[in-house]
Formats: C-alpha cells, sequence, structure tokens
C-alpha cells in the first residue's frame, strides 16, 4: 500500500459550484490525484476545472437521488492508496500534513476537524474524512451519507489527526438551506421506506424536521426512534432531542390569555414551559402585554377555550413554512365565519375530533381575509410595520377585523390552519363534519 511513500485521491462530487470550486481546488495543490464526478452542473463548473492550475480528473454521471452511490462511483475512479472525500464547499487547511501521519499509521483511517458554517450557526466536529482505497470500503445512505459502517465493518483503526483542517463553508442564506433540507427530508424518507427499522435514519429525519421548523413531526418521528433502539444511551440522544425540541418552543412561544378570573386557565400539560400573562378585556392592556412578551410568536386567545395536542407546533409551522404570514388562526367550534365548525360534541370526545381533523386536513393552509381575535397567533415582527389593536376600538369588537384589514394592507397574509382544533366551552360541533 506504498507504506513508504502513501499517495493520496482527493475525491468530490459536484453541481453548480461556480461559486466555490476555485477556492476549493486552490486548497488540493499537495494531492497526488484529484477526481471530481459532476451530477448535472448547468453554470461554469466545468470551465473552472478546465482553467484550474490544479490537473483534475473529471467525470460525469445521472443524478439518481443519491449521494453515496455518486460519492463511490469517484471513489471507484481513484488509483492512490488513500482517498481524502471533500465537498466543493470546502477548503483544506494544512493537507500537506497528511502523507506524514499515513506514513506513521499505515493502513488506517483519519478523522479531521471540520468547522462548520451555515446560516445560522457554526460549530466545530471531528469526521471520517481519510480512508484506504480498497473495494471494500464505500459510503452508504442516499443522503447523510456515511463511512462508518465500512471502516467498523473492515475493523480499521482510527487515527484522530489534527494538524489538518477542513472549513465548511455551506449555504450562505436560510432559502438555499431550507431548499437543501427539503432535499435532504425527501431523500432520507426513501432511505427509510428501505430501512424502515434504522433508527438512526429516524433520527436524521427527526434532526432535519426540526431544522425546517416542523416541529409536531419532529416528536412524532423522535418518540419512533426510541421505540427502535435498545441501546441506553442512544435513548438518552433521543430523549435530549426531545428536551431541546420542549426547550426551543418555550423560547419561541408567549401566551397573553385574555381572562377576567371567570373561567379556567389552559391545561398545565398543554401549555408546559410557555411563557403566560394574564390581562382584562381591554384592547391597551392586550396591546402592552404582547409588546412586552419575550416570545418570537403570541398566542392571544380568551380563557374559555381548551387546548388539543400539538395545538402548539402545528400552529407554529405554518409560521415556519411560509414567510408572508402574520397572523394565524385554529378552527374551533366558537370561532367566527371560515374558522367555525358547526355541530355536536361532548368535551370528552374533543381529542379524538382534534385527530380526526389533523388526519383529513393535514398540513392545510387557507388563506383569509379576517380571523376571529379570541384566538390567533401574531408573529412579533409585524408589530413594527403593522403594529397592534387600534385602541380606539374595543377588543373582539372592531379591533381584530382592523388589524388584519392593516395586515393585508401592509402585503402580509392571514391564515386558517384547518388541522388544528381548539375547543370552546358551552359551543357545539358535529362529528359530522370532520
Amino acid at each position: 500500500m506504498g507504506i513508504n511513500n502513501p499517495t493520496v485521491s482527493v475525491c468530490m462530487i459536484v453541481k453548480n459550484e461556480e461559486n466555490n470550486l476555485n477556492r476549493c481546488l486552490d486548497s488540493l495543490c499537495w494531492a497526488d490525484e484529484i477526481i471530481i464526478v459532476d451530477t448535472g452542473s448547468t453554470d461554469k463548473t466545468k470551465k473552472i476545472i478546465e482553467d484550474s492550475k490544479v490537473k483534475v480528473k473529471y467525470y460525469t454521471t445521472i443524478w439518481e437521488d443519491d449521494f453515496s452511490k455518486a460519492r463511490n462511483f469517484s471513489m471507484d475512479k481513484a488509483t492512490k492508496n488513500y482517498i481524502l472525500w471533500v465537498d466543493a464547499d470546502e477548503e483544506v487547511i494544512g493537507g500537506e500534513y497528511i502523507k506524514k501521519c499515513l506514513r506513521q499509521n499505515p493502513g488506517k483511517y483519519l478523522m479531521l476537524p471540520l468547522s462548520f458554517y451555515n446560516a445560522d450557526d457554526k460549530k466545530d466536529v471531528l469526521q471520517l474524512r481519510i480512508v484506504p482505497n480498497r473495494f471494500d470500503i464505500r459510503f452508504n445512505n442516499r443522503v447523510h451519507e456515511q463511512l462508518s459502517l465500512a471502516v467498523e465493518k473492515a475493523k480499521l483503526e482510527e487515527v484522530f489527526f489534527t494538524d489538518t483542517k477542513i472549513i465548511h463553508y455551506g449555504y450562505t442564506s436560510v432559502e438555499v438551506s431550507n431548499s437543501k433540507l427539503e432535499r435532504n427530508l425527501r431523500l432520507l424518507r426513501m432511505d427509510i421506506k428501505d430501512n424502515p427499522n434504522n433508527a438512526w435514519l429516524w433520527s436524521m429525519l427527526a434532526q432535519t424536521l426540526y431544522q425546517l421548523g416542523r416541529f409536531s413531526e419532529t416528536r412524532e418521528v423522535i418518540e419512533k426512534a426510541i421505540e427502535l433502539t435498545n441501546v441506553e444511551k442512544v435513548k438518552e440522544y433521543f430523549q435530549n432531542m426531545l428536551y431541546q425540541l420542549n426547550g426551543s418552543k418555550s423560547k419561541t412561544l408567549s401566551i397573553v390569555l385574555v381572562s377576567e378570573g371567570k373561567k379556567h386557565l389552559p391545561d398545565v400539560d398543554k401549555v408546559n414551559g410557555y411563557e403566560i400573562t394574564l390581562c382584562p378585556h381591554r384592547t391597551d392592556m392586550i396591546n402592552a402585554a404582547i409588546r412586552k412578551s419575550s416570545g418570537n410568536y403570541i398566542v392571544l386567545m380568551t380563557d374559555d377555550f381548551i387546548l388539543t395536542k400539538d395545538w402548539d407546533v402545528e400552529l407554529l409551522d405554518v409560521f415556519n413554512a411560509k414567510e408572508d404570514i402574520a397572523i394565524v388562526g385554529p378552527v374551533s367550534n366558537g370561532l367566527l365565519y371560515s374558522q367555525r365548525v358547526n355541530g355536536k360534541v361532548t368535551e370528552e370526545d374533543i381529542e379524538e375530533f382534534s385527530k380526526k381533523l389533523r388526519l383529513k386536513y393535514k398540513d392545510t393552509c387557507v388563506l383569509t381575509d379576517f380571523l376571529d381575535s379570541s384566538f390567533i397567533v401574531i408573529n412579533k415582527k409585524i408589530i413594527e410595520d403593522v403594529g397592534l389593536f387600534d385602541e380606539d376600538f374595543e377588543y373582539n369588537e372592531g379591533a381584530g377585523a382592523d388589524l388584519c384589514k392593516r395586515v393585508i394592507k401592509n402585503g402580509l397574509n392571514l391564515c386558517i390552519c384547518a388541522d388544528v382544533f381548539v375547543y370552546r366551552k358551552e359551543e357545539v360541533i358535529d362529528n359530522d363534519r370532520c
């Protein structure tokens, strides 16, 4: 394997990387071989490769919704003793020190420091990046592809090598990041369809849903991952994800409860961890409570509602899915116009009725020109441009309608979340409407 004189092939897959590729290639001048597999670029990627000062072996392949397949194709083309895999949006710092480490650790794989930057965070991790060039060491999984299973099966020893560092610049905008996350979500679902009992895939799915702000789905997926594993440390990891999910909710959402103290407070388990401000039925005091609330989203509700499972995360999902939404409302037996579900049901049947609605209208959002302000969720960002309730009006007697008109006038939207039901006491609904 060339113990005294190890050689290194650098393998990468690319698509439309004209903005990143020069930086990456400039950091690879020490490599013995650079292999690039293009999965369908339509920009200047190929021209940059042709004009590069470093020699590149360039191949093309059809994209088949499988990162492992594309990466393995690049590895199949490698002719040197070892393979370093990189992405085009990365830069290798200190690559010239790699061969010395390989001489001292023949046949082993290398873990390298990775500094990861994206739209909203920065973190440093160690990642498996260099492996011996062997036919049995290949990637698996369509997305979040990994070599760890292959090196474990091959019983290779690992080396932590910190003289070389990789900087991963990643996605430079939230819009691009979300697009990549949606792609990853689709590929993960394909992998899970083929491997439904793989707890690791379920955990990756949970992380992706969480990053997209789809909190209710995240919780369901984490619970599935916990169900699939018997390893206590892994279970602890998933339980910690649930804890973080609940913690993030409390920072995101605050509740302003309009109450005269004559009715009831929400069930503790439905509002656990949230900041709650009680205020009387006065428009000026409601506005003050909203402004003082620390959450990014404010739930404004009267004290005669009974909340249902996942009411909060489902409503927040609407804001995460659409940037131009200012206010969201649920459906109920006790709200006006398009938000009203007519008929009859007892309090004992509320959760079952709510479950039917979620199944029938899952992720159904209806744009509207009016929301009943007895129960709404307000994106706090709109206050600067749109303002809050006009204090010349009584709350729920003109103030809500006026706010809705101003939201639309400012080019923003109101939305009814059709799969979220909240029950208003002493009103009736009909199971037949589900």
